[in-house]
């Protein structure tokens, strides 16, 4: 993945990358640190002018055969980060897509790609196949 500027964002819920730090990072706050980085972003865009909240406007959903969704800002030159978001066990990259378009809406600077884990046995729940990143 291309990423046009030198800050890089990889999210997970085990951790977040920054440049060049690495650091524990839980969904809960990932989604605050988002949330305050949309209100920075926001306000700097109410200063230079209107800021439009209109999703097709912003960003474009991909969504391949492996069931990876890419949420990419409409005009790739205007991309400056990137996040990806990995589901929990038993669910898949759908159960986040509407939060990624909703982020990008607003944050239409950030790439967001969302992977699928692969289906396979998972011994906790009795061997029942699931989409799961481990055993």
């Amino acid at each position: 993945i291309k990423v046009k500027s030198s800050s890089l964002s990889v999210v997970s819920t085990a951790a977040v990358v920054t440049g060049l730090l690495l650091r524990p990072l839980t969904t809960r706050a990932f989604l605050g640190s988002l949330h305050s980085q949309f209100h920075i972003h926001h306000q700097h865009q109410q200063q230079r002018s209107f800021f439009s909240f209109g999703m097709s406007n912003t960003h474009v959903t991909e969504r391949d055969g492996s069931g990876t969704i890419t949420v990419s800002p409409r005009n790739e030159a205007d991309q400056s980060g990137l996040v990806v978001i990995c589901h929990g066990l038993g669910d898949t990259a759908e159960g986040f897509a509407d939060v990624a378009e909703q982020f990008a809406s607003q944050l239409p600077h950030l790439k967001f790609v969302l992977p699928t884990a692969p289906t396979k046995p998972v011994t906790m729940n009795m061997g029942m196949p699931m989409p799961s990143w481990y055993d």
